[in-house]
């Protein structure tokens, strides 16, 4: 089965399942991989998380629950995984812009989210340049949390960033990628790798990054959109078209150089953990 296979078998299987709960586990078996590395996969190819196409099917579905069948709201926010009423309605008006009840009146307008199909279109003419790197353990420190909540953000308008920078070897700061978990939350890391002996303020989190092969890419270009269009390659093409595997066990890195990030050279580093 080739990747376009794969992603068009886990959308059905995603779409008969629209009202229970998905099995982590039926997805690593349609995809041959683990949970946390084909979500990110998957919200780079998609340009959404499995999560949040889920939700947006979810209430797309529930229109004709509660247009044709009539079922009672309480029912249907049941029936899609939300524990009251009240949290399926937010949910509902967010996306259609009235309420369910609204919904249930003739003639009311609402936004429907098909179902995704993949097709194969013609990439990978560009050349990909990457390395392959052993890199020993190294220690680094920083802030945890959410990156889709703004961490970025966040670290540099409070001055964070700056005084880990403080801390650093170089002037380049690292972006630290557990993955998504099962409710699609993206844990992720700002951090640098320290000079040795230095004293780094305590409030910081230590965290060591196992010895590994490394595939490393470079993004160069203003961040936005380079970097994302460059994570998209590598898991639109040039992972599916190569024998390399991911090591799911260690995280993936993104290491920036400098602050300016609408230069027109901007680099990002792209270090993805792979088995030998």
């Amino acid at each position: 089965m080739n990747w376009i296979d794969t992603l068009n078998h886990l959308i059905e299987y995603l779409e008969e399942h629209l009202d229970e709960k998905i099995s982590p586990r039926q997805v690593e078996l349609i995809t041959g991989c683990q949970y946390n590395v084909f979500q990110r996969a998957f919200s780079y190819i998609a340009g959404i998380t499995i999560n949040e196409y889920l939700r947006r099917r979810k209430l797309s579905e529930a229109v004709y629950d509660l247009q044709v069948s009539n079922a009672k709201v309480i029912d249907v926010a049941v029936k899609y995984g939300y524990e009251s009423s009240d949290a399926f309605c937010v949910a509902f008006k967010k996306q259609h812009g009235i309420t369910p009840i609204e919904a249930k009146q003739p003639n009311s307008i609402l936004k429907s989210y098909p179902r995704l199909v993949f097709s194969l279109s013609i990439a990978g003419g560009s050349a990909m340049k990457y390395q392959v790197v052993e890199k020993g353990e190294m220690k680094v420190v920083g802030v945890l949390g959410d990156v889709n909540q703004g961490l970025w953000g966040q670290v540099k308008s409070d001055g964070t960033l700056e005084e880990l920078e403080s801390y650093g070897m170089d002037h380049s700061s690292l972006g630290l990628c557990w993955g998504y978990d099962e409710d699609g939350k993206n844990t992720y890391m700002v951090a640098v790798q320290p000079l040795k002996n230095i004293e780094v303020n305590p409030r910081y989190e230590t965290y060591v990054i196992p010895a590994a092969s490394w595939l490393i890419f470079k993004s160069v270009g203003p961040l936005f959109p380079t970097l994302q269009e460059t994570w998209k390659r590598i898991y639109g093409e040039f992972l599916p078209s190569n024998q390399y595997k991911q090591n799911p066990d260690i995280v993936t890195v993104e290491k920036y150089y400098g602050n300016d990030t609408e230069k027109e050279d901007y680099t990002v580093e792209i270090w993805i953990p792979i088995m030998l």
